[in-house]
């Protein structure tokens, strides 16, 4: 590389980087990791290269940009995949049900699996326990959507409610493979994935 900025040789460097990712992250593809990399030279090359009038900036910033797409595309996996069984639209289904108040009416979703497997009482002990250790200021958020079906009415409210979702996915998760550390029988056809 020269001090010049050169946008069609920056795109071939991404091009290297992206591949050199992609082969660290698996599952991630180097397309879309070259793709967050051409955005950032296109838009703002030119400003970045005055900046620094080093190309070890704008290599550093490449690399900064592609490890920070794959470590957010490894969240979204590791999220979604099995290694957490309570998912956020389970957890809204189970909100519904849980402050319905009828505890024999509570069923889990097929696809929130459970130490209980086919216990759906077990399954509400556990909802009504993560719901109590969160903040006052999400179970008031919860209380109000699902108890009362207000629904939020602001960006803040909303974003109030989300997180309240989010958090409570994250605890019943984290339950989950606390329970099945402490199970004394069987877990038979599961694995349990403990965060390093």
């Amino acid at each position: 590389m020269n001090e010049e900025f050169n946008l069609e040789d920056w795109l071939e460097y991404a091009k290297k980087v992206a591949k050199s990712f992609a082969r660290s992250f698996v599952g991630i593809e180097w397309e879309d990791i070259y793709q967050e990399m051409a955005v950032l030279l296109v838009m703002k090359g030119e400003k970045i290269a005055a900046a620094a009038s080093k190309d070890a900036y704008i290599k550093k910033a490449l690399q900064n940009v592609s490890y920070n797409y794959c470590m957010k595309e490894r969240s979204a996996v590791l999220f979604y995949s099995d290694q957490y069984d309570y998912r956020p639209d389970s957890v809204r289904i189970m909100l519904g049900q849980y402050y319905s108040g009828d505890a024999k009416a509570f069923h889990v979703p097929e696809d929130a699996k459970s130490l209980h497997k086919d216990d759906n009482l077990a399954m509400y002990g556990d909802m009504s326990r993560a719901i109590a250790m969160l903040p006052e200021s999400h179970q008031e958020a919860l209380e109000a959507k699902y108890a009362y079906g207000i629904d939020p009415e602001t960006p803040a409210e909303r974003k109030a409610l989300s997180r309240a979702v989010m958090r409570l996915t994250k605890a019943l998760n984290e339950n989950k493979v606390k329970d099945e550390q402490d199970y004394n029988g069987p877990v038979v056809g599961r694995k349990v994935v403990v965060a390093a």
